[in-house]
């Protein structure tokens, strides 16, 4: 896979799974999204980035939205209630102590579904009691 054309087709992709503004670019090897999408309470927007893994499927990743809003919202980085792995399950979730991230694949509508699924599921997960 060339990289270079694969991050320029990822971040065409990307700019088109959202409804709202947002403000997206290239880093590196990677497309990072701020978004006009502001959790309960909160004064920072959410925010996603966007890889490719090692077989060509693309990881995106919170930002470490969802622990930060915890963290000052809950005082809690507690992820191992049950009902957060509840939504962790039903949505394909991973979670590394500080980035909570989902696989899809390489390809424009498997994108956006993958997206609306993932900002879905931070709403959810920043809802999910303390």
């Amino acid at each position: 896979m060339d990289n270079k054309n694969s991050i320029e087709q990822l971040y065409a992709y990307v700019k088109d799974c959202y409804d709202g503004e947002i403000r997206c670019r290239v880093f590196e090897d990677r497309v990072v999204v701020a978004t006009t999408i502001f959790l309960e309470g909160y004064d920072e927007s959410v925010c996603n980035a966007f890889c490719f893994s090692p077989d060509g499927r693309v990881i995106i990743n919170d930002g470490g939205s969802v622990a930060d809003y915890r963290e000052v919202i809950y005082a809690d980085d507690k992820f191992d209630t049950d009902e957060i792995k509840k939504i962790m399950a039903d949505y394909d979730l991973e979670f590394d102590g500080k980035h909570f991230t989902a696989v899809c694949d390489f390809d424009a509508s498997s994108l956006k579904a993958a997206v609306r699924r993932f900002l879905a599921a931070i709403d959810l997960l920043s809802k999910s009691p303390a």
